[in-house]
């Protein structure tokens, strides 16, 4: 039987949570149901009169239509996801929120295809015309078509982007960047869309819901990644107070500023940074929080994988950082169990670092599995030991792949690993952080040791 939460405070936090994710599903819910019966109305009473009864090539067109309505309501729920906004991010995590963003938008480009095909499909059987000639008609006659197809093709060469071979071919600069082409094919759509879409001239009212659906849209996607984050820097005058090397590729900064109190920082928690130095600062990046938040300075501990993060130890001290943040739904109250094993894998032991730090705090039975390379791999080992000692029941076990000059576990965090040293996982909350191809192997020998699924928690590097 698993244990119950360790307070009524993380049940009702826990609850609220629960409660907080129905808020922007039942919106997204309610526009789905307008728009569609918005089409539906105009199919059935608008000026075209019934379409689903009368020209059969007309029933394509419907459903051509139905599919671009779909598609361009599902892109703004593709910029909502990224937005940031704080009623939407906490409630899912920004892990999450990023994974469905990368799936919505494959999903946009098939009903994009679907709505050029049915289009195409019925008006070339109302006309008599083949569907590669009325294909060029639209291109040569019809306003904004090529304007649409161009967006099209952008949204294509960002979902390609978006495949994890090429994205690590390109690296996370180029990643980011690329990724502003999306807001431009966002206008080259809408441009078609208001020209040609009888789904908003029939009726008087939808247009409006429309437009304010895109405002909406527009408001948070402004409001919170654009404004708030340079708000927050005006008020903060968030910088740079020291660089510490933690060990040979890897160096923690703290970043002050005024009224840091005012910083809702939970262990497990990221910010995005962007340092206001030659080099830097048309660079945004995600770090983990490594340290519990004292009120006084945000600790980011950075391991140099890049052209970018290799760079962060030439900084000097009193470097302006703007920080977009706290973000992040891997945290203590997302536990279900008073026994907890935290699982990490190189520099994933950034935000594992803070959750043991809470966790020991709110007495859990807390072990951590930490794996590395090798011995100087090792981030935070004095800070570990030092929990360990004003936390005796916190076992802490290294597992090195290079065993030279290493008594204890060499190898990898694999399923015999996990069983042998921590034979109570499947009754313990597991919360994973690490490279991608790590994570993969325990997330599966995880499920094989029969871990209820609600009980394992990880967060990816990449966003």
């Amino acid at each position: 039987m698993l244990d119950k939460p360790n307070t009524p405070a993380q049940a009702e936090r826990r609850g609220s949570q629960w409660h907080s994710r129905w808020i922007p599903a039942c919106a997204a819910g309610t526009v789905f149901a307008v728009v569609i019966g918005f089409w539906l109305w105009d199919h059935l009473y608008g000026s075209g009169g019934n379409q689903f009864t009368s020209d059969p090539a007309m029933r394509w067109v419907a459903a051509g239509r139905l599919a671009a309505l779909t598609a361009m309501t599902l892109l703004f729920l593709q910029i909502l996801f990224i937005s940031r906004a704080r009623w939407i991010e906490p409630a899912f995590g920004m892990d999450r929120l990023t994974r469905w963003h990368h799936l919505n938008g494959f999903v946009v480009l098939l009903l994009l295809a679907t709505h050029v095909f049915c289009v195409t499909r019925g008006t070339a059987q109302s006309g008599g015309n083949s569907m590669g000639e009325q294909f060029r008609q639209f291109l040569s006659t019809w306003d904004d078509t090529p304007e649409a197809l161009a967006g099209a093709v952008l949204l294509l060469i960002v979902a390609v982007l978006s495949i994890a071979r090429a994205r690590r071919q390109l690296g996370y600069e180029c990643w980011h960047a690329t990724h502003l082409l999306m807001y431009a094919a966002l206008a080259l759509v809408l441009g078609h869309q208001f020209e040609l879409g009888f789904d908003l001239t029939d009726s008087r009212l939808f247009p409006i819901f429309w437009y304010a659906a895109l405002g909406f849209v527009a408001i948070h996607l402004i409001g919170y990644r654009m404004l708030l984050p340079w708000f927050r820097f005006a008020r903060h005058g968030f910088y740079v107070d020291s660089v510490t090397p933690e060990s040979d590729d890897v160096c923690s900064l703290r970043i002050a500023g005024r009224h840091m109190d005012a910083l809702r920082v939970r262990p497990g928690q990221f910010v995005i940074v962007r340092f206001l130095a030659r080099g830097f600062r048309m660079q945004p990046h995600p770090f983990s929080v490594s340290a519990a938040f004292d009120g006084k300075h945000l600790r980011l501990s950075i391991k140099g994988l890049g052209d970018f993060t290799r760079r962060i130890p030439e900084l000097e001290v009193g470097t302006r950082v703007v920080v977009d943040g706290p973000h992040g739904a891997f945290t203590p109250d997302r536990r279900h169990t008073d026994r907890v094993l935290l699982i990490a894998g190189g520099i994933g032991i950034t935000p594992i670092r803070t959750l043991a730090e809470a966790l020991l705090e709110l007495h859990c039975d807390v072990v951590l599995l930490y794996g590395n390379r090798g011995r100087q791999g090792i981030v935070f080992e004095r800070e570990l030991e030092a929990l360990a000692g004003r936390y005796p029941g916190f076992r802490v076990i290294h597992v090195l792949n290079d065993g030279t000059d290493w008594s204890g576990e060499t190898g990898i965090i694999d399923r015999e690993r996990i069983a042998r040293l921590v034979p109570d996982c499947a009754q313990r909350d597991v919360f994973l952080c690490g490279p991608p191809p790590m994570m993969a192997g325990v997330l599966a020998a995880l499920r094989t040791l029969n871990v209820p699924k609600r009980q394992v928690h990880f967060e990816r590097f990449s966003f």
